[in-house]
């Protein structure tokens, strides 16, 4: 038989570890508690930014007009790229009576390739077009519906961009002073988006004139102002280019001029006076709260 010997005290030592070199086991506890405190932050991130949302959205409706208008006063990005969801109309008072439609289009006489295009679509009333731009488009006018072709097309289909119109408030027959006309400003350079370049003096020296057909007359207008304005409360009382489309008197008709010409960004040396046809040209931007961009121009003799 063999005898078994003791293991040299040094093999003992070298087979028990000191209690600092022993790895301790991680418990399951700490992860759990981990992944609970993420999921309680991402939890309370959540619900103050919806409360943060909804309490913007109750300011921002506090702050809207009391007044109803005649279309939105907005300015949006759209959720589809490349776009600005723009309108640029003006307020109406819930106490003003709005203005007496025109005769029916179908009693007026047109230009034969208008004529033919109403074939097609009875609300169109002219075509407006800027030489040298994308600016080439047929101007509707539905006074009974001042929002139709917010978003539809020719074709009576949808479309985002909708087309130029006259605001609902301006009559053809008689024809007022001033015939405003909406364009969506959109991003990919389409509708009234060019009109933007007039704030520029060498895009105005380039295209002075803009060409617009109306009813059974071919038209050139020559620009004669072009500037940033707003929409404007109801309770502020000031001259609002909107409110601009029948002169009372000859002393209002030469206040809006003035207007026009000391709001100008640059002196065209051009001028009007009563008995002038104008028209203005509006669409939105976004350099202060319902801003819009402004191009008034006057029927060339």
């Amino acid at each position: 038989w063999v005898r078994m010997r003791p293991s040299p005290f040094w093999e003992k030592s070298m087979k028990t570890q000191p209690k600092y070199l022993k790895k301790k086991k991680r418990g399951r506890l700490l992860p759990f508690l981990g992944w609970t405190l993420l999921v309680l932050l991402v939890t309370d991130i959540l619900i103050l930014g919806g409360l943060t949302v909804a309490r913007n959205q109750r300011l921002a409706k506090s702050m809207e007009r009391p007044e109803p208008s005649v279309a939105p006063l907005w300015t949006e990005e759209s959720s589809t790229p490349g776009l600005v969801q723009t309108a640029a109309f003006e307020p109406q008072s819930a106490t003003e009576e709005p203005s007496e439609p025109a005769e029916r289009t179908d009693q007026l006489a047109f230009l034969p390739y208008l004529e033919e295009k109403r074939q097609d679509n009875p609300d169109v009333v002219g075509w407006i077009t800027i030489p040298g731009t994308v600016i080439n488009y047929p101007v509707m006018y539905t006074p009974e519906d001042s929002e139709k072709y917010l978003h539809l097309g020719f074709d009576g289909l949808y479309s985002f961009a909708g087309l130029p119109f006259i605001d609902a408030h301006c009559s053809i027959l008689p024809e007022s002073d001033n015939l405003l006309i909406y364009g969506h400003n959109m991003l990919d350079g389409s509708m009234f988006r060019s009109i933007l370049k007039y704030e520029q003096v060498n895009f105005w020296q380039e295209h002075p004139e803009i060409q617009f057909d109306f009813k059974d007359e071919r038209r050139t207008y020559e620009v004669i102002a072009a500037f940033r304005d707003r929409v404007y409360y109801t309770s502020e009382t000031c001259f609002k280019f909107y409110k601009f489309i029948d002169a009372e008197s000859d002393e209002a008709y030469d206040e809006a001029i003035a207007y026009f010409k000391d709001h100008t960004v640059y002196n065209t040396g051009l001028t009007a006076q009563r008995g002038d046809h104008l028209i203005t040209l509006v669409t939105c931007t976004s350099h202060t709260p319902n801003g819009r961009f402004v191009v008034v121009a006057r029927e060339k003799q």
